[in-house]
């Protein structure tokens, strides 16, 4: 569950730093339509993906924001999925910042519930995994004398309560 939550977490941080690139690609850099379609289509893919491990996440946590993330995906797929095609059939960069500008709205809007939750899983997980202080005694039987256990019986270093130990 851990190596799914890091995934997670990946995932989240590599979706934010493309949505970055693509803003940049949009407003600001002389126009490169190879590398905007290349970080557009990552974007989307980076998208699919976190999502996936968010909402098995979601399901497994039994979360109770799960419906909304679900609609909230919904939306913000259909809307990244008309926002892909429309760059593809028109390559219209006034069209393509308008409607990215709408995306990161979106985006903005599901990220305080997505990092809540991640927050929360992170908890439930340490709490899960934090080992105890309640360990078994171990025996020491049969361990060879060192300086630390040499003020042990006899009994226990040698096995015969009236051998001496030359330690």
């Amino acid at each position: 569950m851990n190596a799914n939550l890091q995934q997670l977490i990946r995932d989240d941080s590599l979706c934010y730093k493309l949505a970055a690139e693509l803003h940049y690609l949009i407003e600001h850099a002389p126009f490169q339509q190879e590398k905007l379609d290349l970080i557009l289509l990552e974007f989307l893919a980076c998208n699919q993906q976190k999502s996936g491990h968010l909402l098995h996440l979601m399901r497994a946590f039994s979360c109770p924001d799960l419906i909304e993330q679900l609609s909230s995906d919904a939306l913000f797929y259909d809307r990244l999925n008309t926002l892909v095609a429309d760059w593809q059939q028109t390559r219209e960069l006034l069209r393509l910042r308008f409607q990215f500008s709408e995306l990161m709205a979106l985006l903005e809007d599901r990220k305080p519930r997505e990092q809540s939750f991640i927050r929360r899983a992170e908890t439930d997980l340490s709490m899960v995994e934090k080992p105890t202080n309640c360990a078994p005694a171990r025996s020491q039987c049969g361990q060879i004398p060192t300086s630390d256990n040499n003020r042990l019986p006899l009994v226990l270093m040698t096995g015969q309560p009236h051998a001496k130990s030359e330690v």
